[in-house]
């Protein structure tokens, strides 16, 4: 056998070794002219090359999620009282053809329409960094929306935020316009800082 101790350095026997493992590896032939010694020390170049241990990480305390979610203290939705006040006071007739009934045909999207109008007449406050978003669900007998949170700007802005399918709630008796439209403006702004509850930890 030539000296090759000699004739390259350490670093670069440790790269033909790594290059043998790694060729051999690839076209293993039965046939091949490799001894056995050979064959072992190849094995264990290729093993050590390629880190083919045990998997490991869960005991030693990977995480188990894959996707985690951050934020930057959203600030929760509100009725913004004299806002709301105004807008009662201005397009009370409006308001009162807005409210969902509970026996129309479309009632989850009329709510939707309700809740546009609030947004117009900027009668709740958000944290201005967050869109949300209405998508009503009209199927007989069980009227909803699902609500979804997202980022108004930014890298991330068409990932949304929802826990679901959200029943629309009606109040229990005949009641004002005005009744009626906070009724149904907090019952949306509940569900919505619900879902930031469940990404800030906090109630």
């Amino acid at each position: 056998m030539f000296p090759i101790a000699r004739m390259f350095s350490s670093e670069e026997v440790e790269a033909l070794v790594c290059t043998a493992a790694e060729l051999w590896a690839a076209t293993s032939d039965p046939h091949d002219i490799l001894s056995a010694y050979q064959k072992d020390l190849v094995t264990r170049a290729h093993e050590l090359l390629t880190d083919d241990a045990p998997d490991d990480t869960a005991e030693r305390g990977a995480p188990e999620t894959a996707i985690v979610i951050a934020h930057h203290d959203p600030a929760p939705f509100a009725v913004d009282e004299p806002a709301f006040a105004r807008w009662l006071a201005a397009d009370h007739d409006r308001v009162e053809g807005l409210l969902p009934g509970r026996h129309d045909r479309m009632s989850a999207s009329d709510l939707v329409v309700f809740f546009d109008a609030a947004r117009e007449a900027d009668a709740f406050t958000a944290d201005p960094r967050l869109d949300l978003l209405l998508d009503p669900n009209d199927p007989p007998g069980l009227p909803g929306f699902t609500l979804m949170l997202r980022n108004h700007r930014g890298s991330h802005s068409e990932l949304g935020v929802t826990t679901g399918f959200t029943e629309l709630l009606f109040p229990d008796t005949e009641v004002s316009t005005g009744t009626g439209a906070r009724f149904h403006l907090e019952h949306i702004i509940g569900v919505a800082n619900s879902v930031l509850c469940l990404v800030t930890g906090r109630p």
